[in-house]
């Protein structure tokens, strides 16, 4: 993914789809890291469920599933997974995250913005929810608060900083 050497990419796949039983942490990889940038969503929400199937317990590759559901705009789907995620570990605050996306991504700013502020309120270490609520916050002209989770942030992995900007629709910085 890092290389964006798709050919490259499928054919060290294919070496290591070669024989079964295949790894649940190879289709894992490959749903996640192949399929799913190549936009090919059903396939790697197929590989997923095998996954899955296998590990119901696998909280990786249930997030990972959350992610593939998210860029596939399945949202409803993405909601009621990230929803059987919680029954095993309601800490997980990437479910949190996802369910506060989908409802953004719906159009349900309201619901979104609850979701997060909650999810930041537990710990500032979720980078999806604190760039989700940073974005709402500068929308609703609330630059204050906006700014201070925006230097939170700054210390967290990209990924929140990535959601700020998509949520700005700043899709260049993003």
């Amino acid at each position: 993914i890092h290389d964006y050497d798709w050919k490259d990419a499928d054919e060290q796949f294919k070496l290591a789809r070669a024989s079964e039983p295949i790894s649940p942490s190879v289709q894992h990889l490959y749903a996640g890291f192949y399929l799913s940038p190549l936009g090919r969503f059903e396939e790697a929400l197929q590989q997923s469920e095998k996954v899955i199937a296998q590990d119901p317990l696998n909280v990786m590759c249930r997030g990972r599933q959350l992610a593939i559901l998210l860029c596939a705009e399945m949202y409803e789907r993405a909601i009621v997974e990230a929803q059987k995620l919680l029954e095993f570990d309601e800490g997980f605050a990437g479910a949190h995250s996802v369910i506060a996306l989908a409802h953004f991504f719906q159009g349900n700013v309201a619901e979104a913005r609850q979701r997060a502020e909650k999810i930041c309120g537990r710990t500032l270490l979720n980078p999806l929810a604190a760039g989700l609520l940073a974005a709402l916050l500068k929308q609703s002209s609330e630059t204050e608060h906006a700014e201070k989770l925006l230097a939170t942030l700054q210390e967290l992995p990209p990924l929140g900083m990535i959601i700020y900007h998509v949520v700005c629709l700043e899709f260049d910085a993003a």
